[in-house]
């Protein structure tokens, strides 16, 4: 949105090909829009194959992970989870923090805070129970979203995400009774 900054003169017969002004910047947009999405791929990869879970997976694997997940963006108090609910959603913290809490005493106390590359809704998904407590985002949140089907194939299909995710599980189902049990 400039004016010309020089002028061109053609030195021998010359055939020219022309693009409007609009066509170009759409071409521009298009361009840019189909890098960003690209550069969020690699960057959904890179986060899936730095948590631990996923570690013993190969690129290909986690690649077809990752496209089959969704993005979902959460504001300062936004709940992912709510305590009771059926679980149906498995969550990748892509950048924020989010909280973990329980009923205690007509109020809330806290369980965990988790940050980026760190996972929850696992123990729901599992065991087939309701959820065991209320998920929270405590700033803005960018979470990856993995939907039940999708979760019971990768659990089916990675014997050492199952053995993780139910290591994990246990662990904080036992964290979770100590807390409810302490005053």
């Amino acid at each position: 949105d400039a004016p010309r900054n020089a002028t061109c003169r053609t030195t021998v017969p010359t055939e020219l090909l022309s693009l409007s002004r609009e066509d170009f910047q759409r071409l521009i947009k298009v361009r840019f829009s189909l890098r960003h999405d690209l550069d969020r791929s690699i960057g959904r990869v890179e986060l899936l194959r730095q948590v631990p879970l996923f570690a013993d997976m190969d690129t290909r694997q986690v690649q077809a992970l990752a496209a089959r997940m969704r993005e979902e963006s959460y504001a300062p108090g936004d709940l992912l989870i709510r305590h009771g609910d059926e679980g149906e959603t498995f969550y990748v913290i892509e950048s924020g923090t989010i909280q973990t809490v329980v009923e205690q005493d007509g109020g809330e106390r806290l369980v965990a805070e988790r940050g980026p590359g760190e996972y929850v809704g696992e123990i729901a998904l599992l065991m087939r129970v309701p959820r065991t407590a209320t998920v929270r985002a405590r700033t803005a949140v960018q979470a990856l979203a993995l939907d039940r089907e999708d979760f019971d194939e990768l659990v089916t299909s990675h014997l050492f995400i199952s053995r993780g995710l139910e290591s994990e599980a246990s662990r904080r189902m036992l964290h979770l009774s100590q807390v409810a049990r302490t005053p």
